[in-house]
Order: structure tokens, then sequence, then C-alpha cells
């Protein structure tokens, strides 16, 4: 029998916990089970997972049982105020490869709200999230706005002055603390002295003032007062702006998307490229993201921009993510809510965007779970920078380009190692190169093969290329493109990547070099089962790694079946696709 309950609830005021039971058939081959509530309102639809707490099979082996369990705040389900509308709740299961939806959803008890907005109540169609009374909506009036605007900015140069007077106070305090006089406002632990004896004045000020000392705040403080300014500027209708802090020139999905539009007359462009986080940003380029992003029709980003979700966009705005990766492989966003580096479910991180574009329907559905948006907002066109993997005369002239810089690699079988980083993310990536010993790995394949090092961007460690293997190993991390690459490379390596699906859609032989599977798994987690999921060999040691190249060993037989889930389209004609959808938006 397959069916959840709503095992134990309780609702205080605006904040719902709530614990699920879900009975399923077993199959022994999973070993982590997504569970996503699925709240509805007034037509919009809003995935949000539930962490799974326990999961375990009947002593007959032929169901289990999936205990799920997380607190929510209902009004942060919607990005827009929760009115008068009900809430319906329903929920879904993705359980290796099978994905049970429309699940026969029930309360086990008799459910009573305490000093709550809202009541929960159970009915034909399931459960329904009701408020209470009639919402009445509170009107902000502008002056107010832009008097606490124009306080804040001033008490953050306040604030700044008095870090000047207090900073030789706390220069002695750390001192102390730094000699153990005193206890100090940090922890000594997986610290250094210089970080420890930094961190007590930073964090000193912040205790002492209740206020953060920084760049960033000063800084988003005048892109507030900028916003401001643009209030009530017209928004033009045909304007397109290119928003990207990946990188500083045009590249990737938007460069695609560009070169389609970009001989249209009637439109409009405006560029802000700027690889600097917010803080490091110039007051020029900060007060120009606030005049594009206030006045242009359609806006589009590739990455998660961090001003996006830090000020209001109005209506009118178009914000469209064309988003760095391909399909579905581990999870970001929202999808890693309640496990360690995962945002708060209160975030405004990513929910903005009025479309994202996917690589296929199938994946819509994740997409909107990771953003925090609705699965309308989800369009499954393609992704543009694939398109160059269906145009033999690109993939010639890649070839030609590095044969010349690199003419002894023509004869070469080239494997490029590119695995993705292990961290947090910018500041704490990093791969540890001892699980790939370069001189090992070259040594054990001969001189018939060459290896390229790509890393991920956030990693910030170096492979040391081997003395003397400057003709069998090169590492083009920091001055190539990996789709570029692609098409030398006869056998890729990798282990968590979105490069797979890139790879899959030439046919590459892959094998996928998982050595921390388990504690991945734990920490990060994927979409699907990982191991059934994979287009290529799973290896867990750089022995069998080199075992199964020498072997021709790749189970090349799991890539069609792989890219025909995640592709829709195999037309090289999806930048087209997208430039249609934003059209479709300026009107």
């Amino acid at each position: 029998m397959i069916k959840a309950e709503i095992r134990n609830i309780e609702i205080l005021k605006d904040q719902m916990e709530l614990s699920l039971e879900i009975t399923l058939p077993y199959d022994y081959e999973v070993h982590s089970p997504k569970v996503t509530l699925i709240y509805v309102m007034n037509g919009e639809t809003r995935f949000i997972p539930i962490l799974v707490q326990s999961y375990y099979p009947s002593g007959d082996g032929k169901t289990c049982t999936i205990i799920a369990g997380y607190k929510y705040n209902i009004d942060y389900l919607f990005s827009a105020p929760i009115k008068d509308d009900p809430i319906n709740m329903q929920v879904d299961v993705l359980y290796g490869e099978t994905h049970y939806r429309d699940i026969p959803f029930f309360l086990s008890t008799k459910v009573s709200a305490v000093d709550s907005e809202f009541t929960l109540e159970a009915d034909e169609k399931g459960i329904l999230l009701k408020r209470k009374d009639k919402y009445v909506e509170e009107k902000q009036n502008d002056f107010v706005i832009i008097l606490r605007t124009i306080i804040s900015t001033v008490y953050s140069l306040f604030v700044r002055l008095l870090g000047v007077l207090l900073l030789p106070f706390l220069l002695v305090d750390s001192l102390f603390a730094f000699f153990k006089f005193k206890k100090g406002w940090v922890s000594r632990e997986e610290r250094t002295p210089l970080r420890f004896f930094v961190d007590n004045v930073r964090v000193g000020f912040r205790s002492i003032t209740h206020t953060e000392i920084g760049r960033k705040h000063f800084k988003m403080n005048f892109v507030s007062v900028c916003m401001f300014l643009f209030k009530n500027s017209k928004v033009v209708d045909n304007r397109i702006a290119f928003i990207s802090n990946r990188r500083g020139e045009l590249s990737g999905n938007p460069a695609d998307v560009y070169e389609v539009l970009k001989d249209d007359p009637s439109l409009e462009f405006k560029m802000l490229l700027d690889d600097n986080p917010m803080h490091r940003m110039s007051f020029k380029n900060l007060y120009k993201f606030a005049k594009y992003y206030s006045t242009s029709k359609v806006v589009i980003i590739d990455d998660f921009y961090e001003l996006t979700s830090m000020v209001e966009k109005k209506p009118e705005v178009q914000l469209v993510q064309v988003w760095h990766a391909c399909g579905a492989f581990k999870t970001f966003g929202f999808s890693r809510l309640g496990k360690p580096g995962g945002p708060k479910q209160t975030s405004f991180n990513h929910r903005m965007y009025d479309r994202a574009i996917v690589s296929s329907k199938e994946i819509r559905r994740f997409y909107a779970e990771g953003f925090g948006i609705p699965i309308e907002n989800v369009v499954a066109t393609g992704v543009p920078r694939t398109d160059m993997f269906f145009d033999e005369s690109i993939a010639q002239s890649m070839r030609e380009n590095f044969y010349k810089e690199y003419p002894s690699w023509e004869q070469k079988k080239i494997i490029m190692f590119a695995p993705t980083f292990r961290g947090n993310g910018r500041l704490t990536g990093h791969y540890p190169v001892d699980r790939f010993n370069l001189k090992e790995v070259a040594d054990s394949l001969g001189p018939d093969y060459g290896i390229i090092v790509k890393m991920h961007p956030f990693v910030n460690n170096k492979f040391e290329i081997p003395e003397g293997y400057e003709d069998r190993i090169i590492d083009l991390s920091e001055n190539s493109e990996l789709n570029d690459l692609l098409f030398v490379t006869d056998i890729l390596i990798t282990d968590y990547s979105s490069a797979v699906f890139e790879a899959s859609l030439l046919d590459i032989p892959m094998i996928m070099y998982a050595y921390d599977l388990s504690e991945y798994i734990a920490t990060r987690d994927f979409y699907y089962e990982y191991k059934p999921m994979l287009p290529g060999k799973l290896v867990q040691n750089q022995e069998d790694m080199v075992k199964a190249i020498l072997n021709d060993d790749f189970e090349m037989e799991r890539i069609k079946p792989f890219k025909e889930k995640f592709f829709d389209h195999f037309d090289g004609k999806s930048a087209e696709r997208v430039a249609e959808m934003i059209k479709e938006l300026l009107v």
C-alpha cells in the first residue's frame, strides 16, 4: 500500500512543524529517497523538500517506511503574500528510478492549531492550509522608505567612524585574549594565530555595537539608495540587460542567446559584466546594476547573482535565469534545505526568477525546487551552450585550434580529468590532489596517453605538473573552456561534475572516480540515485580507474538512456528557443 500520513504537526502563529510517515514498496538498491511537499495556491505550484530523517524496510521486506520532517515558515512558502486563497498540500516521492506522484495524503490524528493565523484540515481533495481571518495588506509609505534608507546609510557611516575609535581598545583586547589573559570573542579551534586575532577584533566589534563592519553593508546601503532613485523610472519595453558576475566578458549561455538577438534593430541591450562579488564591485557598477535592474524589461543572469535577492524587483521587470549547468545531478539551492551549507527556508535567494531554462521536462521539478520558484516558471528550452555540439564546423575548428597549440598531442589518446570541488563554495573550494597522482597515472598508462587537468573554478589549490611530464600533462584549468576541450577528449574522468551532460552529447567514454561517494551523498546528495544514473563506469580508487582505462571498460551502454532522460532537444537550436521566449516576455 502506498500512502503518506501527517503523524504529528504543530502550527504556532506562522510556523508549521510537521512529521510525515510514508509507506512504499521496498527496493534494496535505493539508499537515498527524496521527499518533496508540493504547495498549490491560486494556480501557483511550489516544491519544497522535507528532510528524510529515517528510512527502513518492514520485517517481510515488501514495504518500507520513510520518516520525514521539517519546520516551515508559512508566510515564505510563496514569493507573494498568502492572502485568502487556501493552499493545497501534496506529497511527492522520488524513490530510486520510480517517481511517486498523487500519493494518498491524510491526517492520522486530530490536528489543532494553537495561537495561529492558519488552520489545517482534510477533505476529499486532500489537505488544505487556510488563513483564519481576512488578509489585510500593509501599505508602505514612500517617505518612510526613503527616510529609513537615508538613516540606515548615515548610521553605516557613523558605525565606520565608531569602528576607528574602538579599534585601539579592540586591538588591546585581542592581544590579551591571544596571550590567554582573558577569554576571546571567538574560539581558537581551527584558527591560525593571525586568523584568531583578526576574527577576535571583528566579532568583538559586532558584539559591542550589534552591527557588522565592512564594505558589504555600506555598499548594500548605497545600492538601496540607488534603487529608490530609480523607483519611479519607466521600464523600457525593448531593453534587455545581460548581468553576470561569473566573468568579465559575455560567455556561456548569455553569449549564445545574445548572438541570436543582437541583429534585431528593435531591441536595446545593456551589459554589466563584473566578475567581482558585490562588496568588491565599484560604485559605478553598483549604480549601473540599480539602473539596469530597474529600467530593463528583461534581465538575464546565468548564476546566483546576490544583489537580485537583496533588492525588490519591479513587477514589470522579467528576470530570466539561464543557468550555467545542464541536467540535474548534485542537489543545489533549496534542494539542500536542512543539510550542511544549505539555505534557510525563509531565504529569498533565487526566488525572484520569472523564468528559468532547463534541458528537459524531466528535470523541471528539480529546478523549481532548487530555485524555490513555481514550476510554471521553469521552461524546457534546452541549454544554449550545448548548441555547439551539433555543429560540425565548430567541432572541426576547436580540434584545429587545440592541435595547432599542442601538435604532439594529435597522436595521443587524450584524457580530461575534470572533477568538481569539495567545500561549501568559492572561498573554501578545493580538491585533494593526492587522490589523483599525476605521475603514477601517467606512468601506468604510458606515453600514448595525454592528460588534461581541468579543475572547477572554485578549486583554490593547484596540481603540480611533475618535472619531465610537461609533454604528457597540461593544466588548462584557467585558460580554456571545458566545452571546447570536450571536442578533443577521448576519455572523461570526473566524479559529480555536470560535465557529464555535455560529454554524453558527444558519446565520450566516461569514468566516474568517486572515492568519497558515501560522504558526498551524506553532505551534498543527488537528485537521483547516483549509481543507477551514471553515464559511465564507477570506480572508487586510482588503481581501478587505471585498470578500466587500459581495458576499455567504460560501460558505454549507459550513455544513451542518460542523455535521453536529461535532454529533450538534439537539434542545436536551444539558443533560438530561449531568444523566442525572451521576445515573448517583451510583449
